[in-house]
């Protein structure tokens, strides 16, 4: 007997999506980086860095918009590497997109004290331990720890909810950004900007640019959400118009980072922008003496990191319910509440985040390599299984298409693959040995390992053609067929 198939409630439109995709782009590291991105290449090899990962990622949306409309079910790539390429790389790359997500939820719960801190002296609290050579502090603990399961309460009381709060602050935040950005714009000056470029010791700008292009997946990425909601979107949502908002999101977000970029590098001289403790809002105090731009960066920051907070959250229960729905693990992760919530899923993620919280503000830069290799991985598997299933389901309805066909998915995997071998490489390049981001993943290996064990039964006792309803739907499964 096939196991019931839960239902998510479906009440998202295209314009809800959008807001999820973008407002999981840009959030708050920025804050601190843009001084790193300009050591690394410059005002404007940082902006060329972007303009390539943003190019290579758009080839990738297009893979992705092409699956997503075809495929419209909740889990975005365990549906599509399931359909692809079967049951064990369904597993992988959804236990490790968990983990990615999970990452960036530590990484907004650990970031919300110094926002909070510089915006309110002293909340932060005295130190209760020295983890790496931070000070973990009373106060970011209990804020990290009350901002995820707030939001977690929030996710619980459903789709619509978490959508609302997405919308809220992802709006807030663009108009506080329009400010500053407009401000370093208009009072900055050009000549701030030279050198254009950060050359090596050997005299090449190619290295800084590289270094950006690297990054790009963990900061433009947040269209790869629209994937793990699409069986949430409304049922007048043409699938067409739900998936082609990953694309605007992808170009809208790299724009924002040049402008910040610029914008920043523009006010005072950018060599001085790299020495400063948090360069988008110290900028404007520097340079143009406001008290006022700081904290409206600060609080278009505090904006993001809840938006994006709030995203990941949403994206990382959706691949745990897939996962679950499966009977690829467990099929308690597949529980909803009334309201059409994987209620297990969700507090699951909101369990690890408050874990990865107490790994301190030295694992922020790790945590974000992580992230990269875990969506570039995603990347080369959705590009790939573009390729592949137009060669094996050619009738399968695809009411998105690649233009260009296989060999702009072709570009698209080698792409990410170059992204995917940089994010690996490099962390243990720069550190000459095993860095802390892959002790990261192997012990969510490790744990992976442990659940695809313990699952092993529940994995017997469904048919795979029983698991393919249950993974792609009804409809899904019969226009998957060969």
């Amino acid at each position: 007997m096939t196991p019931e198939r839960a239902q998510l409630s479906r009440a998202l439109s295209a314009t809800q999506l959008f807001l999820i995709a973008f407002g999981a782009a840009i959030g708050v590291g920025w804050i601190v980086v843009v001084g790193d991105w300009l050591r690394l290449a410059g005002p404007l090899g940082t902006v060329i860095g972007f303009a390539a990962g943003a190019l290579v990622l758009l080839l990738v949306g297009l893979c992705y918009a092409e699956l997503a409309a075809a495929l419209p079910v909740t889990g975005g790539e365990v549906a599509y590497c399931y359909a692809t390429f079967g049951l064990e790389t369904a597993f992988a790359i959804g236990w490790f997109l968990a983990l990615g997500y999970v990452g960036v939820t530590a990484f907004e719960a650990i970031s919300i004290g110094w926002v909070l801190g510089t915006l309110i002296p002293g909340i932060e609290g005295p130190t209760l331990a020295v983890v790496n050579g931070e000070p973990l502090r009373l106060g970011s603990v209990l804020l990290g720890v009350g901002g995820i399961w707030a939001l977690v309460a929030i996710n619980l009381r459903g789709v619509r909810r978490a959508a609302a709060v997405q919308a809220w602050f992802t709006w807030s935040r663009v108009v506080a950004s329009v400010v500053f950005i407009g401000a370093g714009l208009a009072f900055g000056s050009v000549a701030n900007l030279d050198p254009p470029f950060q050359r090596a010791a050997a005299g090449s700008i190619l290295p800084g640019i590289l270094a950006i292009f690297m990054m790009t997946p963990n900061w433009l990425g947040g269209f790869a959400f629209v994937p793990q909601m699409m069986e949430e979107k409304a049922p007048g949502t043409p699938a067409r118009r739900a998936a082609t908002t990953m694309l605007l999101s992808i170009a809208l977000a790299a724009l924002f980072y040049s402008l910040v970029v610029l914008a920043s590098a523009m006010v005072v001289p950018w060599p001085t922008v790299t020495t400063m403790r948090f360069p988008a809002a110290d900028v404007f105090r520097v340079g143009l003496g406001s008290e006022l731009l700081p904290r409206i960066v600060l609080v278009a920051g505090f904006f993001g990191l809840v938006a994006v907070w709030n995203a990941v959250l949403l994206g990382a229960s959706r691949i745990l319910f897939a996962l679950g729905r499966a009977r690829i693990i467990h099929p308690n992760f597949a529980g909803v509440t009334p309201e059409g919530v994987p209620v297990m899923a969700t507090v699951f993620v909101g369990v690890c985040c408050t874990l990865g919280l107490l790994l301190g503000r030295r694992a922020l830069i790790p945590i974000v390599t992580v992230v990269s290799a875990t969506q570039a991985a995603a990347y080369l598997l959705v590009s790939v299984a573009v390729i592949k299933l137009r060669r094996t389901r050619p009738g399968l309805d695809r009411p998105c298409r690649v233009p260009g066909g296989v060999p702009v998915a072709g570009l698209a995997a080698l792409g990410s693959a170059a992204a995917l071998a940089l994010a690996v490489y490099e962390p243990y390049r720069a550190a000459g040995g095993v860095p802390l981001e892959w002790w990261l993943v192997i012990g969510w290996s490790v744990l992976g390992f442990f659940f695809w064990a313990g699952s092993r039964g529940v994995r017997r006792a469904v048919p795979e053609p029983e698991r393919r309803v249950l993974i792609l739907g009804a409809a899904g499964a019969e226009r998957g067929e060969p």
